[in-house]
């Protein structure tokens, strides 16, 4: 099920980019480790799947591409007008033909962030593309679920999470719905809690938040 959900979040993977863009990659990267932590599903779209459409997300990132190949741009606008919040990561995105030349109309659709943003700015673009998430996991950080991977899914009228430990030392989170600590019980041992949960390096723990 968790698999199954879709992403409200994708992140541009763009072949002329990755070729031709020496930070590319690396910005892709980092925007996809930043995005990680924060409790959504996430995944990527190609150029060619835009190209073929429709793209259903809330939220597109374009991680400082600057070349695309004919259509992409249009099918993002066509996906902005939709409603599908889009934010461009750097300086230039989209704006040079796969063989280095200027695009002849330079205006995107799209907010411009900087490059390296904290997690803080991420949580709050996110909230403000998707909305505020009613069940959040808070780390050592105070704003995201690192080292700890969290997502939930509802399978018909009842709402799992899972918890697990991608860190080094084991990590105390703490899961919130709304503002108020929120109750969990766990699927395998029926152990129950408010609030915090200590996870140990590589402990998945699957949760019942209903």
């Amino acid at each position: 099920a968790f698999q199954e959900a879709p992403a409200r979040i994708r992140l541009l993977f763009s072949k002329p980019s990755a070729v031709l863009d020496l930070d590319y990659l690396d910005c892709l990267r980092e925007a996809y480790e930043a995005l990680h932590w924060l409790g959504r599903h996430i995944g990527f779209v190609t150029e060619e799947q835009l190209l073929a459409g429709p793209v259903r997300c809330n939220l597109l990132v374009i991680p400082a591409a600057r070349h695309a190949s004919p259509g992409v741009r249009e099918a993002i606008d066509q996906l902005a007008k939709g409603g599908t919040k889009v934010i461009r990561v750097g300086a230039g995105t989209l704006s040079l033909t796969p063989t280095g030349r200027p695009w002849p109309n330079n205006a995107q659709p799209g907010q411009p962030v900087a490059k390296r943003l904290p997690a803080a700015e991420w949580s709050r673009l996110v909230d403000r593309a998707c909305g505020v998430d009613e069940w959040r996991a808070v780390g050592p950080d105070g704003t995201t679920s690192h080292p700890v991977e969290f997502r939930t899914v509802r399978v018909r009228e009842q709402l799992f999470g899972y918890l697990i430990g991608l860190g080094r030392e084991r990590t105390t989170i703490r899961l919130f719905r709304g503002n108020r600590p929120a109750r969990w019980t766990k699927l395998r041992t029926h152990a129950q809690g408010r609030g915090e949960i200590v996870v140990e390096p590589y402990d998945v723990h699957l949760l019942d938040l209903d």
